[in-house]
Formats: structure tokens, sequence, C-alpha cells
């Protein structure tokens, strides 16, 4: 009876060992081994949140021709060239964005909430596309302030580069149902993609 104590024993030292030098060569994953708590609903939204802020940080520092769908980074270069040209045109062109006194509630020919609520976010787009392009750098450089404000500055640049994304980008589809909508959207595309760019 003692020979099988001690021979039971040391199969368990033997197990013991084995089970302890395995840990201490990193064969086994302890952390593997404990259950983690499944995400809350709060928390998963909390996390969709950061990542949808950082997705939001990314798009929020590329220039006014960058577009976040890739089946429209096709056009990025064409976008960006005319973009550019924005620091070509004559003052009067440019200026040409601003509302008549009669249409707006400022003198600087903005519509109002402008420079409180729509300029503080498009701003890092702006800062990108002057960062890229500098001879829109030095177009406003020279309008601002001597001829225009600058936020009317800004409302003319975002007003003109709007204006270049919608010559450039198809029209926004109706919409319909899900599997109408993959086929009108594919075929407007293909129609699209064949069609030649319009001059500006």
């Amino acid at each position: 009876m003692c020979a099988a104590r001690t021979a039971t024993q040391c199969g368990m030292y033997a197990a013991l060992t084995h089970t302890l030098d395995s840990v201490s060569l990193g064969c086994i994953d302890v952390q593997c081994a404990v259950e983690t708590r499944p995400l809350s609903l709060l928390e998963r939204a909390k996390l969709n949140c950061q990542r949808a802020q950082a997705l939001a940080d990314i798009e929020a520092c590329q220039p006014p021709w960058r577009f976040l769908s890739e089946r429209h980074s096709i056009l990025e270069a064409e976008c960006e060239r005319r973009c550019r040209a924005i620091a070509g045109m004559s003052n009067e062109q440019f200026l040409s964005q601003l509302l008549q006194p009669s249409t707006c509630r400022n003198l600087e020919g903005v519509p109002a909430g402008f420079a409180d609520v729509m300029l503080p976010v498009m701003l890092p787009v702006g800062h990108s596309a002057l960062q890229e392009a500098p001879d829109l750098d030095e177009m406003r450089r020279r309008l601002v302030p001597a001829i225009c404000t600058d936020v009317a500055w800004w409302y003319c640049f975002f007003k003109h580069c709007e204006a270049v994304k919608a010559q450039l980008l198809p029209p926004n589809p109706v919409i319909r149902s899900a599997s109408d909508e993959r086929r009108a959207d594919d075929e407007d595309f293909e129609r699209f993609l064949a069609s030649p760019l319009p001059t500006p």
C-alpha cells in the first residue's frame, strides 16, 4: 500500500513538474484559459464611437480632393487639378460665390451660421489643402485682408470645391430596394466611367 501511494505521488509530482515546465516554456497561454467578459452594449457603443472618431479625424485631415470611397478615388487627380486651378481665378471670379447683401444678414456675403457652425468643422480640410497646394495659400494671403475677410475667403473656396465635386461625381441615385440599388449603382457607375469628363 505504501508502494502504491509512493507511485501515485511520484506520478502526480511528474505531472506537476511537466505542467510547470510547459508554463515556463510558454507552451500554455494562461490568458487563453481566463474567460473574457463580453462587452456590454454601452462599452460596445463607446468603442464604436472611438473608432468612428478615429476615422473622422483621418478624413478631417484630408484635402477636399480626396475621397473615402474607393470607387471615386480614380477621380482624385482630376479633382485635385481643378481645385488647385482655383488659385488661378481672378479676384472677381473667385469672390463671385459671395451672396448679395440683400440675401444675407452680414456684410461679408456669407450665409448666417457659416462662420460659427460650418467653418470650424471644415477648417482642418481647408488647412490640409493649403499645405498641399501652396498656390492656394498664396492666393489667400493676397486676398485676405486686403480684398475680403478670412471667413469670406473660406466660404468662396469651399463653394468652388463643392462645384468641382458636383461636376466630377455622379449624381446621387434615387433610393430603391437593395437589389435594385446595387444593380442601378453598378450600371450608373459603368456608364459614368465610360463617359468623358466635363470640361471646367
